[in-house]
């Protein structure tokens, strides 16, 4: 006879610390782990619906440079959610994502979520705007604001603190205006430019097959800021 399969109360994404650890508790993949009590931010264990609202407790790249781990989640008992966040006693955590895979699925999440015209602009803070046409044109001046184009010669903007820009097409153009934001280009011939403190995502191919995923802290010395930049035989290079 059969199992029967567990009900699963809610999906989303979890962020852990290098090492698969978060707030003290070792994790890993494809199982299932259960805690006796779950109250949010107290017990429990914790885990946003949305990839991009987990980088509010998990950033790209930490202090020290690294970059956090993320996996897909599912919760396999009754949730609790506050805001962009939930927690509940029974997890079970997939495989951990690559960084590609992460920021191809915070694209998918925003283009199922948010507006869809090709050029759209917006000042208000938290703002969610998405594109799926070639030659999108996408601007945000509001903090915590989240853009995403799947098309092709895109052109993503964000000025305001904490936004965070992904494109996944070809030949894209993604900048962001302030410290502590996201600017990721995941298609061929893409480009990406952040203020200093930023952190910059682009990848590499070669035709249709990837080659690399880069990503970097705009620090001013390395990486300089307000400058475009692309990655060409897996190193950053700076555009004239």
């Amino acid at each position: 006879m059969k199992a029967q399969k567990e009900k699963v109360y809610a999906k989303g994404f979890k962020g852990f610390n290098p090492g698969m650890t978060c707030r003290g508790k070792q994790y890993k993949e494809d199982t299932v782990f259960t805690e006796k009590e779950a109250k949010m931010c107290e017990k429990g264990m914790h885990f946003c619906e949305s990839p991009l609202a987990v980088l509010g407790y998990y950033p790209l790249l930490n202090d020290n440079g690294e970059l956090s781990e993320f996996a897909k989640v599912e919760a396999l008992a009754p949730v609790e959610t506050e805001e962009n966040k939930s927690v509940t006693t029974k997890l079970k955590v997939g495989k951990k994502l690559s960084l590609g895979e992460f920021i191809r699925e915070a694209v998918k999440f925003l283009l199922g979520k948010g507006t869809t015209e090709r050029t759209k602009a917006s000042s208000g803070s938290y703002s969610k705007l998405a594109a799926s046409g070639d030659d999108s044109k996408l601007a945000a001046s509001g903090a915590g604001s989240s853009l995403a184009a799947s098309g092709s010669y895109s052109k993503l903007a964000a000025s305001g603190d904490a936004s965070i820009v992904v494109s996944a097409g070809r030949f894209c153009s993604v900048q962001v205006g302030k410290a502590h934001c996201i600017a990721a280009s995941m298609g061929e011939g893409g480009r990406v430019k952040g203020a200093l403190g930023a952190s910059l995502v682009c990848a590499e191919w070669d035709s249709r097959t990837l080659l690399c995923v880069k990503h970097a802290k705009v620090d001013g010395k390395r990486i300089k800021a307000d400058t475009w930049y692309t990655v060409k035989n897996g190193k950053w290079v700076k555009e004239e």
